[in-house]
Order: structure tokens, then sequence, then C-alpha cells
């Protein structure tokens, strides 16, 4: 099936993630194993695209390499606002 990308609206956080999830066609018929894709500071949820996991998978879960599992990669990066917890610890280290 391929990299399918959905917009979620968060309301404990305030703003949109758009996770990007690898879909094998063995999805469809039973449930697979979710490998998270948490990047670092200047990391999103293109990460997949770019390293070409619809293509390698398929390869690789056709081959027999590997069994069918479900790749996901989030934008975890908090937009920077007082609510948000990073910002509050980022003030108290700033602060002291």
């Amino acid at each position: 099936m391929g990299i399918v990308t959905k917009t979620i609206g968060s309301r404990i956080l305030g703003n949109e993630m758009n996770p990007a999830v690898y879909c094998p066609d063995a999805y469809r018929s039973k449930a697979l194993p979710v490998l998270y894709f948490l990047h670092g500071r200047t990391g999103n949820e293109s990460l997949l695209q770019r390293l070409e996991m619809d293509r390698t998978a398929d390869l690789m879960i056709t081959a027999g390499k590997i069994k069918p599992f479900l790749p996901a990669a989030i934008n975890n990066q908090l937009p920077l606002r007082k609510e948000s917890l990073l910002s509050a610890c980022m003030c108290r280290y700033l602060l002291v």
C-alpha cells in the first residue's frame, strides 16, 4: 500500500501532527508490530520517504528477509508555548 500520511489534531498539545506510516499489503489481513522512529531535534515525519521505506521494506518482505511490520514516524517537536512542558523546563534552566 505504501506510505500513508494523515493530519491529526491534538487538543492536548494544541496543534496538528502529521504521522507517516508505511503500510505493507499484509496489514489489511492481520495485526502487525509497529516500529516507531523518534527523531532528534531536526527530524520530522518525512524520514520514511527519505529512507525510501516503502521500496526497501517491500523488497525485503517479498524476499523473505523480514516479516511485515508498520514503521511509523511523527514530528515530535512541540511548539514553544508557555503551556508546554518543554518551555517550562527551558525557562527553569535559563532562569537558574
